[in-house]
């Protein structure tokens, strides 16, 4: 037997293949063995922090359109404000 956890992935599917058995059986982030990553867990996580990031990228992206909006509906009320206030001026 392995003296270290060993996990292979079918497409979402993880298949666990047990070695030192410390608390892997939970997943491949519970495992204790003494190991690297290897290069297909290093690339996965990589995805998964990228991926992440842009997520994080596209709500600040949602949040500043909607201040933007915002604004322009502000300053739409306001330029017709302004346009009152000039008639009553004028009279």
């Amino acid at each position: 037997m392995s003296d270290r956890c060993y996990w292979t992935f079918e497409g979402e599917l993880a298949h666990f293949i047990p070695g030192c058995m410390g608390g892997a059986v939970g997943g491949p982030d519970g495992c204790t063995c003494d190991h690297p990553l290897s290069d297909i867990e290093r690339e996965r996580e990589a995805r998964r922090e990228a991926e992440e990031y842009v997520e994080r990228l596209l709500v600040k992206a949602q949040r500043r359109q909607e201040f933007i909006d915002s604004l322009m509906r502000q300053n739409k009320s306001l330029c017709a404000e302004l346009r009152r206030l000039r008639a009553i001026v004028r009279v």
